[in-house]
């Protein structure tokens, strides 16, 4: 979706004002960010337990993981709620890019 100024990606599946909703999934499926601008955009994660962004391949409870994949593609995935979201962008991600807590 293309428009002016920042997006909000918001994972808890709601729509307010011109916020995106991704929605919550299992492994099968992935939700696709294709327009995430850095320090720009952000992506809503409040309604769940997380408070920080982890590079690697290890979450944990309040932790978010994400790496790149063959395509240089950013996936962030969480093993516990068996959820993934894929940036079609090479950026370093950090807690900036989220709004975390409730």
């Amino acid at each position: 979706m293309e428009g002016r100024g920042p997006d909000i990606f918001c994972f808890d599946n709601s729509k307010i004002d011109d916020r995106l909703p991704i929605s919550h999934h299992n492994q099968v499926n992935i939700d696709i960010i294709t327009d995430f601008i850095e320090a720009e955009d952000k992506i809503k994660l409040s309604p769940l337990v997380f408070d920080r962004i982890n590079y690697g391949h290890e979450s944990d409870f309040t932790g978010l993981q994400y790496y790149f994949d063959q395509l240089d593609n950013i996936i962030i995935k969480d093993e516990y709620l068996e959820f993934t979201i894929k940036l079609t962008a090479h950026i370093k991600l950090n807690d900036g890019d989220f709004i975390f807590g409730v």
